[in-house]
């Protein structure tokens, strides 16, 4: 968003100066290449040199392994991002177009000034207390949705799904791709990261039985082995370390009540929060982001706020019943385990 505001307006990130943390899974799909062209980033990108994605496996509607190999998209091949790279990496693009960047230790108010109707944001850096004057604010902090909440919203959570996570290192030499496993109380992904690492993760309900095992690096690892395929991929990782490199943390799917309001708008996982199986969490941030900055772009140059507003809420509603709707046909594609109460739910809501 700061990217394409930047070259018109005075535009000011305010980012936590600790370094990101391990996420879960961190791929982009080929579609993003066409954002970031727009974008005018896509030499830049290329030049990040992130590992390609190329191969995808799926052991999902049945036991029998499919394939979707990247030769077969038009977009041609995704990516296995260093997150913590390729967030820096947007930061100083930003920069270079004229947005500053304060990195502090977190946001602690914001407020709407009643003599202008404009923002006071309170941060603080290195023990200091910094006070930033806005007329427009983007909640952009994930699924903390920090300035949203602080007006009275709270985000409608879909389901409770949860995930396990370690990471290991990759042993093997050989290229691959990413796999999703099926299973009775939920489903895996594994895939390969920088550095010769490989992620396991495991998504289930958190108030299921199964949790339990997410929360524990050893029982996680010898769920995952109970998968003959699974434990085929995993067999050349080393998770010997997994005490230091394991987490559990929310994954559900959800939406704000309100995606925008006077001066303020919610873009990425602050607006809305996808299922890790739809892999477009960093794409939606991205293009939510390029709608969010046309928006405000719109409004500051004609004056006229709430028609930006509301075109932009129409927008993300939009996407979010389309997301909807392609979340109930992923699961309803999977009917091995029907009295799984973790698959009830998901196909239940199916009409």
């Amino acid at each position: 968003m700061a990217l394409n505001l930047a070259p018109f307006h005075k535009v000011l990130i305010v980012t936590q100066h600790s370094a990101t943390s391990q996420a879960v899974g961190e791929s982009l799909p080929a579609a993003a290449s066409r954002l970031l062209k727009d974008m005018g980033l896509w030499s830049s990108f290329l030049e990040q040199d992130h590992q390609p994605h190329r191969l995808s496996k799926s052991l999902w509607g049945s036991a029998e392994p499919y394939f979707n190999d990247s030769i077969r998209n038009l977009d041609g091949d995704g990516w296995h991002l260093d997150r913590a790279r390729f967030d820096e990496w947007l930061l100083q693009q930003a920069h270079r177009r004229g947005a500053g960047i304060l990195r502090c230790s977190g946001l602690s108010a914001a407020n709407l000034d009643p003599t202008d109707q404009s923002w006071l944001v309170e941060t603080e850096v290195d023990g200091r207390r910094i006070h930033i004057k806005a007329n427009w604010l983007v909640d952009a902090t994930g699924r903390k949705s920090f300035i949203a909440k602080r007006m009275g919203l709270t985000p409608q959570a879909e389901d409770k799904l949860a995930c396990g996570w370690m990471i290991g290192r990759d042993l093997s030499n050989a290229e691959q791709g990413s796999e999703i496993h099926a299973e009775r109380d939920g489903w895996w992904y594994t895939s390969v990261l920088p550095n010769q690492q490989r992620l396991l993760a495991f998504y289930t309900d958190a108030d299921q039985p199964s949790a339990k095992d997410a929360h524990k690096p050893n029982a996680l690892l010898r769920r995952a082995q109970q998968l003959p395929d699974l434990a085929q991929t995993i067999l050349t990782t080393d998770f010997s370390d997994i005490a230091a490199k394991h987490g559990f943390c929310s994954a559900n799917s959800a939406t704000l009540p309100q995606y925008a309001g006077h001066r303020w708008l919610a873009a990425g996982d602050a607006a809305m929060c996808f299922d890790p199986l739809s892999s477009q969490g960093i794409f939606n941030a991205l293009y939510t982001g390029l709608a969010a900055s046309t928006s405000i772009h719109d409004a500051l140059s004609t004056n006229h706020f709430q028609p930006c507003i509301d075109d932009y809420s129409n927008a993300l509603a939009n996407i979010w019943q389309t997301y909807l709707n392609n979340r109930a046909s992923w699961y309803q594609d999977q009917a091995r385990w029907p009295q799984s109460e973790f698959w009830l739910r998901r196909t239940s809501a199916i009409t």
